[in-house]
């Protein structure tokens, strides 16, 4: 495999790495957002729900001292009109959200601080705040219900007003103005998200912000979580705040709740794809951080790589010269040729180098074998001499021998001559000679 391949193959496994620490990452900062989301669910919502428990619990307190002082008053006057009392009720209690202050009579009659006068048979003691309020003989919240004149929904709290004698004389109530309470709930918000809602002891909906949800969607909601059927009181729907994951139009959404006194409950649906989209954010810029972080090792050592390549190929084909050029046989001469030859070519691939380490190793090659060259000029030369020396050694050995020959003819010839004998046979034997 070549080293551009392995570069390509290790980018690879550095990518795929990149993407499972990134998806594991993405996990556990889901895991951790989630729990933060729900520590500050939680206590968010316990402390609104104590907001309006003391609230309401102001309100209830304050129409029973009232109902009280209004049967003081009418023990000590029977007769006496007390619409203008009414009216200054409410003039001292408008900063509390109340909007009228009404009281109907065990006899039928309803006055109110407003003046109004009620519809034509009107009679206050059918209507279901006199009837609860009657009947549990303390003050009560009532379910919201429509006003009669302007239709819109209110909550009133009611309680009952006493003769001393004990005599039910009626029950005094205050008409709650609901739009401070809508927008106290409507800006409760978890990290900029979330639905609030407030629910009474018999699991009606009394006030939701409605932003993100369809008429219904939110009781919808909460009906699934919690029965809606008129409870008894102190059934209420819980009594610490907590939270749980519901579902909501196909998509899971947290919904946190805690108890609001006696008589509400509040609670917030905050949705999770909130959170886990702010941590999908997070884990793509991880992400594409890694990507930066890759591509740039990318441009910097893909080119590294080549290069390398580029040298291991020069290195190569360097060595397959050196194995051709010394695998010749030749004279030491030609052998030395060779090897100055390939100092050259050692000494190209040097200049065609970009890296410095090649370009040293390829370099030491270079002086290796000019030293390799020099020495071979030496021995080739020392070689010739040898050669000269042998022929010379050669042609005096061949002179002696030849010297040899002519010294033992010629004692042939003074040994024939020195002897008796026929002259002619002698003469011959000299002729040979």
């Amino acid at each position: 495999m070549s080293l551009s391949k392995k570069m390509t193959l290790l980018i690879a496994v550095f990518f795929a790495s990149a993407v499972l620490l990134t998806m594991f990452s993405y996990s556990f900062t889901a895991d951790v957002v989630r729990k933060r989301v729900e520590e500050a669910g939680t206590a968010q919502v316990a402390e609104t729900a104590h907001t309006f428990n003391e609230y309401f619990s102001k309100l209830v307190s304050m129409t029973s001292a009232l109902a009280v002082s209004v049967g003081a008053v009418l023990d000590a006057a029977p007769a006496l009109d007390i619409t203008p009392l009414l009216g200054r009720y409410l003039e001292s209690a408008r900063g509390e959200g109340i909007e009228n202050v009404f009281m109907g009579f065990a006899t039928g009659e309803f006055i109110e601080s407003t003046a109004r006068t009620p519809p034509e048979g009107y009679d206050p003691r059918s209507r279901p705040w006199y009837e609860e309020a009657a009947a549990m003989k303390r003050a009560i919240v009532t379910r919201p219900f429509s006003d009669l004149k302007t239709g819109e929904p209110v909550i009133s709290i009611a309680s009952p007003v006493y003769a001393s004698s004990g005599a039910l004389v009626g029950v005094f109530g205050l008409d709650i103005d609901l739009s401070q309470v809508k927008e106290r709930v409507g800006e409760e918000k978890v990290f900029g998200e979330g639905t609030g809602f407030l629910v009474d002891g018999y699991g009606s909906l009394l006030m939701p912000s409605g932003e993100g949800y369809p008429p219904g969607g939110l009781a919808l909601v909460l009906s699934e979580v919690w029965p809606l059927a008129p409870v008894h009181e102190n059934n209420h729907l819980h009594i610490k705040a907590a939270s749980e994951t519901v579902l909501a139009g196909g998509e899971s959404q947290i919904l946190f709740h805690a108890r609001a006194g006696e008589y509400f409950t509040y609670g917030l649906i905050y949705p999770e794809a909130s959170f886990r989209r702010f941590v999908l954010e997070i884990a793509v810029h991880h992400l594409a951080g890694w990507l930066i972080i890759l591509a740039l090792g990318g441009a910097l050592f893909m080119p590294a790589a080549r290069e390398f390549g580029k040298s291991f190929s020069s290195l190569t084909a360097v060595a397959d010269s050196f194995a051709a050029r010394l695998s010749r046989t030749g004279s030491p001469g030609e052998i030395s040729n060779s090897v100055r030859v390939l100092a050259d070519e050692i000494g190209n691939a040097e200049d065609n180098s970009r890296v410095p380490e090649f370009r040293r190793f390829l370099g030491s090659l270079k002086n290796a074998l000019g030293v390799i060259g020099r020495q071979g000029d030496e021995i080739a030369a020392l070689t010739d001499q040898a050669l000269a020396m042998q022929d010379n050694l050669t042609k005096a050995n061949s002179e002696l021998i030849e010297r040899q020959r002519i010294w033992r003819s010629t004692l042939s010839v003074m040994d024939t001559v020195s002897r008796d004998g026929d002259y002619n046979a002698k003469f011959s034997k000299i002729v040979e000679a």
